[in-house]
């Protein structure tokens, strides 16, 4: 990170998730700050002591106004003041200098309010724990919490995006043909990436064998007898009984498609050229034109067409998945147990994504699921692990209760994280559109590619306000509708 010496870190929101983040990205990015001031301590608990007992007696505590600040450490000893981020800032880096190995930790210290946390650094010496918390300003004591959460400097760079995944191997995507695949293979082919996706992190022999099984249908083809018998051997029966329903969709937008399987679904674009006879190729040559220029001047209706569906099918396969979680309310499967924000981008999401299968010709169910996988892959990519869509919508509201429910903070700021970057996914989709096509996407969800079209984390401040007015649910259930934890999550299958 490129940045001046003493350079503040400033956050406007105070919410827990946010300054987590801040504090991981401040972290990273310490190199060397205290250098010369670790230097005068030993490498020891006495050693940490006195640097402890130098934070104390040289840096005055002082709390943040509206804004919330995170100074960087050279800034904090110039001033002299800083409140618990900047001062466990400070001490981190001391211990960051010194090689020795430590964590932040984040308290709630009133199970009453959501607002009263707490954040302080914790080093790891002869393998016991050294609390060194400058606001309470006894050296190894800490202060009574309710619920407390651990980041070392390696989780904390996983907030922020980076190395979250560095003993993952997250597979690529597979390249769909749209034109050429019948429906029942896009269903196959994504419910393959699906189990890719999640095998990476939760890895078992029942999934392997499930992908085996899919990889063998499709070469065989699904569509096909053969297919279908191979389909209801699947272990998993949600996956097994969406690949029998899908088996009957024949339908492709290629009228000449012959069912013989896919041999492998790494497909290249099509050469919209090969396809022609070879005597327009050769009256060319004997012209001096070019191939393309051939197929231009030539059969401009097919070429056309060809390079239409090489841009659908372009448009679809780099650019649907990294505007998955703009769309994410299309998994909300309660809007009238939600806030009306969040009832009202329900349709919106829903409008946009029927506009996507009318434009590219995809049926909804696989949009949907498309959807799915790229909502998987970028929560996978962002720190998050594979969540479900239904398991990520709830980390906005978690969000809005400063960070206490079921999803830890640092899968909430890579959800957050996730759903920020969708929006130049969104914008980017939509410039690959066609102006006709523009239009009706934007007439079926107004706003689409703006960030408050997308979820938000405001979008849930309204939550408590709305069951205590007698709304679908109660105050217990505020906090118990949580579909699932994180962890489960990931073996977790919805496949529409």
């Amino acid at each position: 990170m490129d940045r001046k010496p003493g350079k503040v870190w400033i956050k406007t929101s105070g919410g827990v998730p946010e300054i987590v983040g801040v504090i991981a990205d401040v972290d990273k990015s310490l190199n060397g700050d205290t250098r010369e001031l670790a230097g005068e301590f030993e490498r020891s608990k006495a050693g940490l002591k006195k640097a402890f007992e130098y934070v104390v007696n040289n840096i005055k505590y002082k709390r943040d106004g509206e804004t919330e600040v995170v100074k960087y450490p050279q800034k904090t000893l110039r001033e002299k003041t800083g409140d618990c981020k900047s001062m466990s800032i400070l001490i981190g880096s001391i211990l960051k200098d010194k090689n020795i190995p430590y964590k932040y930790r984040f308290t709630y210290t009133d199970k009453n309010n959501p607002l009263a946390w707490h954040v302080y650094p914790i080093a790891t010496i002869g393998g016991k724990d050294i609390i060194m918390d400058a606001v309470v300003k006894e050296f190894n004591r800490e202060h009574p919490y309710v619920k407390k959460y651990d980041y070392s400097p390696k989780s904390i760079a996983a907030i922020s995006g980076v190395g979250a995944t560095a003993n993952i191997i997250i597979p690529p995507k597979n390249y769909i043909d749209t034109f050429t695949y019948t429906g029942g293979e896009i269903t196959a082919v994504l419910l393959y990436e699906q189990l890719n996706i999640i095998s990476a992190f939760y890895p078992s022999a029942q999934i392997e064998a499930d992908k085996a099984q899919i990889k063998d249908a499709l070469y065989k083809g699904v569509n096909s007898t053969q297919g279908l018998n191979i389909i209801r051997q699947i272990n998993d029966a949600e996956i097994r009984t969406a690949l029998v329903r899908a088996n009957k969709d024949k339908t492709s937008q290629f009228k000449a498609r012959t069912n013989v399987g896919i041999n492998n679904p790494l497909i290249p674009l099509s050469d919209c050229t090969t396809q022609l006879t070879p005597e327009f190729f050769d009256l060319c040559e004997q012209n001096g034109i070019s191939r393309e220029t051939c197929a231009q001047l030539y059969t401009p209706t097919f070429y056309a067409e060809c390079e239409k569906a090489n841009r659908v099918k372009r448009m679809l396969n780099e650019y649907l998945e990294e505007s998955a979680h703009h769309l994410l309310y299309e998994y909300e499967d309660r809007p009238n147990a939600a806030p009306q924000t969040v009832a009202t981008k329900k349709v919106l999401h829903v409008g946009a994504i029927d506009a996507l299968s009318e434009i590219t010709g995809v049926s909804r169910n696989n949009l949907r699921l498309w959807l799915r996988n790229g909502v998987l892959r970028r929560n996978a990519l962002k720190g998050a692990g594979p969540l479900q869509p239904e398991a990520t919508i709830p980390a906005l509201k978690q969000a809005v209760d400063q960070g206490i429910g079921v999803l830890p903070v640092a899968v909430i700021v890579a959800i957050i994280s996730a759903i920020a970057a969708a929006v130049a996914g969104t914008l980017q989709l939509i410039g690959q559109m066609q102006q006709t096509e523009q239009a009706r996407i934007y007439s079926a969800a107004q706003t689409i590619g703006q960030p408050n079209f997308g979820p938000l984390k405001s979008d849930w401040e309204t939550y408590q306000q709305f069951v205590s007015q007698g709304g679908e649910g109660t105050q217990d259930e505020s906090t118990n509708w949580l579909p699932f934890a994180a962890a489960a999550a990931g073996a977790y299958f919805i496949l529409k």
